[in-house]
């Protein structure tokens, strides 16, 4: 398929998805409830999206930390550069809870399942709906990421560690220089997201 005519079919379909919310096997009366469940609680999610341009010199697959930081310096460049993402471009507020909390999870927490067992191992029930939680069960272990506009950025814990030098050549074996890194990049990533210290009380 040639690269044009992938994004307009993705540029017709989003709008679509968006009206059903992704619902694939659901009866149309619940999802249709769901629906307007969240339109109240989070309008936002129900807005129309720009269509994508019709031809983009390159094409970046998520929205999350890796996407976004590879979407900016395309632009930096100048290069024309769209951005797919599956999940859905949550809100922040100040004024109400968009997102679903630990203690009360929801359909908002969890992407097109109706339960999940939680850290405090404590099963819940909830609606199907396209949340920023997307987990694949793998015996002994879930696998839990994102499923949302920005990616892990949006459901990690806010703590950013520079890795020690032991682990990182441990991992990079030479490949990449750890001294590079610890002057430049990392210094970098700090000053970008506007990073702070942990409190010493913490």
């Amino acid at each position: 398929m040639f690269r044009r005519h992938f994004l307009k079919s993705a540029a017709m379909s989003v709008p679509a998805a968006m009206l059903g919310q992704g619902f694939i096997g659901r009866p149309a009366h619940a999802a249709s409830a769901i629906s307007m469940k969240y339109a109240t609680l989070v309008p936002e999610l129900y807005q129309a999206i720009p269509k994508p341009s019709t031809y983009s010199k390159a094409i970046v697959i998520g929205s999350g930390f890796g996407g976004a930081i590879s979407a900016l310096r395309l632009a930096n460049a100048g290069i024309q550069t769209t951005v797919l993402e599956r999940g859905q471009l949550f809100p922040n507020s100040p004024t109400r809870q968009t997102f679903a909390t630990d203690i009360l999870p929801g359909g908002r927490g969890y992407w097109q399942r109706t339960r999940a067992k939680e850290l405090n191992t404590l099963t819940y029930y909830f609606d199907y709906f396209n949340g920023v939680f997307d987990i694949t069960d793998c015996g002994t272990i879930d696998v839990w990421r994102a499923a949302c506009v920005g990616g892990g950025s949006v459901v990690f814990t806010g703590v950013m560690i520079q890795p020690q030098q032991l682990y990182f050549d441990a991992i990079y074996k030479g490949l990449v220089s750890y001294d590079e890194m610890n002057r430049t990049y990392y210094p970098r990533v700090r000053s970008m997201l506007k990073l702070s210290p942990m409190p010493n009380d913490i």
